[in-house]
C-alpha cells in the first residue's frame, strides 16, 4: 500500500503510534481494576474498582450471559439491558425487578423501530454516575462515532470491546475509526 499513497500511510501510522502511546500511558494499576462477568463465556469486563458508587449502567447486546449485569445489580446499580427478545433475562428480572430493565431493541445513534438512541437512554438516567458498557459486535464504532460526547460523557466510566481493528488498516475505515478513539481518549482516561 505504500505506493498507493504513502503520505495516508504514514499519517495513519503516526495517528495509531500517539494513540496507542496514549493508551498505555493511562493503563491503571493492576489493583484498580477488577473482573466481573463470566470468565467462562463472552461477557466479563475489567472495571475500575470505584464503579460500586455508580447509581446506573446501560448495557447493549447482552446475549445469554448476564453475569456481569447481575454483578451491577447485587451492588444496588439499576441496570438497563438490550438485545434480541429471545435474550431477555427472565430469572434476572424476577429476582431484581426494582434494578432491572430489558428493552427488546437494539441500541443505535438513533430511534427507530428496532432501535434506540444512547442519548434517549442516557438523557433518562437522573445523574452523571453511570455505567456505559458497550459490546455491540463491530457496531460500536458507528455508535460512537455519530453519538455526541456530551451524551457519551454522562457515563462515568466507559467500557468498550472494540472489534474489527484489523480494519485500520484500510484507508476506508482507518481515518474513522482513529477519530472515534481519539474522541473516546481526550475524554475518558483508560
Amino acid at each position: 500500500n505504500k505506493k498507493r499513497n504513502p503520505d495516508f500511510n504514514q499519517i495513519l501510522y503516526e495517528k495509531i503510534k500517539k494513540n496507542l502511546i496514549k493508551i498505555f500511558q493511562q493503563v491503571p494499576k493492576k489493583d484498580e481494576l477488577i473482573w466481573i462477568g463470566d470468565f467462562k463465556k463472552d461477557g466479563s469486563y475489567p472495571i475500575h474498582k470505584s464503579y460500586k458508587k455508580s447509581k446506573w449502567a446501560i448495557s447493549p447486546g447482552i446475549g445469554n450471559s448476564t453475569t456481569f449485569e447481575e454483578e451491577l445489580v447485587k451492588n444496588g446499580i439499576s441496570v438497563t439491558m438490550l438485545d434480541l427478545e429471545k435474550y431477555k433475562p427472565k430469572n434476572l428480572l424476577k429476582a431484581y425487578p426494582e434494578f432491572c430493565e430489558f428493552i427488546p431493541k437494539f441500541i443505535s445513534s438513533e430511534n427507530s423501530e428496532d432501535t434506540i438512541s444512547l442519548k434517549e437512554l442516557i438523557n433518562e438516567k437522573n445523574s452523571n454516575d453511570g455505567i456505559l458498557q458497550i459490546d455491540i459486535e463491530g457496531s460500536e464504532w458507528k455508535l460512537l462515532r455519530d453519538t455526541s460526547i456530551d451524551v457519551i460523557k454522562k457515563a462515568s466510566i466507559l467500557i468498550i470491546e472494540l472489534h474489527n481493528f484489523h480494519e485500520l488498516i484500510l484507508p476506508s475505515q482507518a481515518e474513522d475509526k482513529i477519530k472515534v478513539l481519539e474522541k473516546i481518549l481526550n475524554n475518558y482516561t483508560v
